[in-house]
């Protein structure tokens, strides 16, 4: 039985299928029955079977398929050859699969099958005797027709008909069979993922069936006969190419993909641009194991979106890099199991009065030495190893506790932002955690304000919509961080409930020596403004930048100049010192 090729969908078309003489002879054997007295016999049609179908309320396309299979009978010889006797019982068991597929029943096939009565010389009814048999093959070919379907489904994608990671696994594994047994054969292995561009696209996410079909069809139309496609995950792509001379056939196939996709594909005439990141691995030394080709073809892909890259090939380099990241791993893990997460404070001061109303809270993680890990590795370890719910509980419950205890110590709220990751605006249950730990250190949901990233946003936006509404019933604000970064950042401020927009720091840095970057804060605080937002400029350090931002009616400052981030003792002391009561 032949694998469908690419693109197909595992129908009975691509269901290879047929009895061989000698197996129909063996089944004959199993009836008491021979090629002998088939021959010599003679076969009739009882209609009756047909009528007791034809009673059966079926719907109209049944009905058409049903007539297929019957006119198929009407037609049998009455003294057929073996030779011709096969090939009839084979194109009447292909006629079923496909009319199986459709909307027949199993039950009529098994009906069908006893309109066919065959009779010896002798006027022996031997009927029974090939109404089970006949019964029997087709028994048995749906039953093949089924098993291929389940083999179809589980190791091919439903979407784009191409086979998945299982298959390419066995692909890679027998090439590196070969190569033991054989002369050695150089190997290309590419991973392609796709990313979709936020700038011309119309309410499309990677997970829909249409796009990953059409991506599919696109990488298809791009490579060669040699280069075999899978896909391994959610719009990620291999590509095996076995018997590789040099790398350069990778290097010109990712520039011909990147090509191929600079252009927006329409669907349905609504458009969707796509970013592709390319791995490439070329080995022309000897392969242990499937699990060493691909992971080196991972961890390149892993390099790629982090460096920020379109394509990379794997050097043994990203292998000392991986084993580094295993350690910081098990830090980062220790750490959150022993308890040593904090949250450290960082003020933002209310201008002209240069008071201390708001804080943002950041994530600090200290290794066994001491040494702090960058929060970024830590958020990105956490979430990978599946703790991301527990990590978002202890998040939530700190907050509001340091919002508790800050009351009681300086005698007055101060309202805390902090950041909320881009799963947690598609968990469900992250609105009623924040409103149990409210609720359990008495804090009102206005102190808080939760701060959110436009990529977030972009991964299903009705569904971050909906737990944004939510927070925001809470009484808590939101702030859009890194703003002005994101390809669609103004349309935001018009349709979601956002109350603060925070100026990403490299428009802040050089704002009083980049003509560039002034007038773009600018016209972020302008437009942010005129709706009513208040802006919070990030990153702030120099007396400069400070005094440009004063200029510009900018309210609220963050960053060195006043204060780097604090410890809470640190914080209720330097707040202490900083300013008197406000209230």
């Amino acid at each position: 039985m032949q694998l469908p090729s690419a693109l197909n969908i595992g129908h009975a078309d691509d269901f290879d299928f047929e009895f061989l003489a000698d197996v129909l002879k063996s089944r004959l054997k199993d009836y008491q029955l021979s090629i002998d007295e088939i021959c010599a016999g003679r076969f009739e049609i009882d209609m009756s079977h047909a009528q007791a179908i034809s009673s059966m309320q079926v719907n109209s396309e049944a009905v058409a398929n049903y007539q297929k299979l019957l006119t198929e009978l009407l037609d049998w010889p009455p003294h057929p050859l073996w030779p011709e006797l096969v090939a009839k019982i084979n194109r009447f068991l292909r006629i079923w699969i496909q009319v199986y597929e459709d909307t027949i029943e199993f039950n009529i096939g098994l009906l069908l099958s006893g309109v066919i009565h065959f009779k010896t010389d002798a006027e022996s009814d031997v009927s029974e005797n090939f109404h089970l048999f006949f019964m029997g093959l087709v028994a048995e070919a749906t039953n093949q027709f089924n098993q291929y379907r389940l083999s179809y489904v589980e190791n091919h994608d439903p979407h784009s008909g191409l086979p998945n990671a299982k298959l390419m696994r066995q692909h890679l594994a027998n090439i590196i069979s070969t190569e033991k047994t054989d002369s050695y054969l150089p190997l290309g292995l590419m991973i392609v993922s796709f990313k979709i561009s936020s700038t011309v696209t119309d309410g499309y996410h990677t997970t829909d069936p249409e796009l990953i079909a059409e991506i599919a069809k696109l990488i298809q139309q791009n490579l060669s006969g040699k280069f075999s496609l899978y896909q391994v995950d959610i719009a990620e792509f291999a590509i095996v190419i076995p018997k590789l001379n040099d790398s350069i056939t990778l290097d010109l196939l990712a520039a011909k993909l990147q090509r191929a996709f600079e252009l927006t594909i329409h669907i349905n005439n609504k458009p969707c641009a796509l970013a592709p990141k390319i791995a490439c691995v070329y080995r022309k030394t000897a392969i242990h194991s499937v699990d060493e080709l691909y992971l080196q073809a991972k961890r390149t892909l892993e390099d790629v979106i982090i460096s920020g890259k379109q394509v990379a090939t794997y050097t043994p380099e990203l292998d000392q890099r991986a084993l580094d990241y295993a350690v910081l791993e098990r830090s980062v893990l220790d750490a959150f199991e022993s308890g040593r997460f904090e949250l450290y404070l960082q003020p933002i001061i209310d201008l002209p009065e240069k008071i201390c109303t708001y804080a943002e809270l950041l994530l600090r993680c200290k290794n066994e030495n001491g040494d702090f890990i960058p929060p970024p590795t830590v958020i990105d370890v956490i979430y990978k190893q599946g703790l991301g719910g527990r990590f978002l509980r202890w998040l939530l419950g700190t907050a509001c506790r340091l919002g508790s205890e800050i009351n009681h110590a300086i005698g007055y709220p101060v309202h805390l932002s902090l950041n909320l990751a881009a799963n947690d605006l598609l968990d469900t249950e992250v609105p009623f955690l924040l409103s149990q730990s409210l609720d359990l250190w008495g804090l009102q949901g206005k102190y808080i304000t939760l701060e959110i990233t436009e990529n977030g946003i972009l991964q299903d936006e009705d569904l971050a919509n909906k737990t944004i509404n939510h927070l925001v019933s809470l009484g808590c604000s939101i702030a859009l961080d890194d703003f002005g970064t994101g390809y669609s950042s103004m349309a935001r401020l018009r349709t979601m409930p956002i109350d603060l927009v925070k100026i990403d720091q490299s428009f802040i840095r050089d704002i009083y020596r980049e003509n560039k970057d002034f007038e773009i804060v600018r016209a972020i605080i302008l437009l942010a403004h005129s709706l009513g937002k208040t802006v919070v400029a990030e990153g702030v350090e120099d007396e400069q930048s400070l005094k440009v931002l004063k200029e510009l009616f900018c309210r609220k400052i963050q960053g060195y100049y006043f204060s780097r981030p604090l410890s809470y003792p640190n914080f209720i002391q330097w707040i202490q010192e900083f300013q008197p009561n406000p209230l």
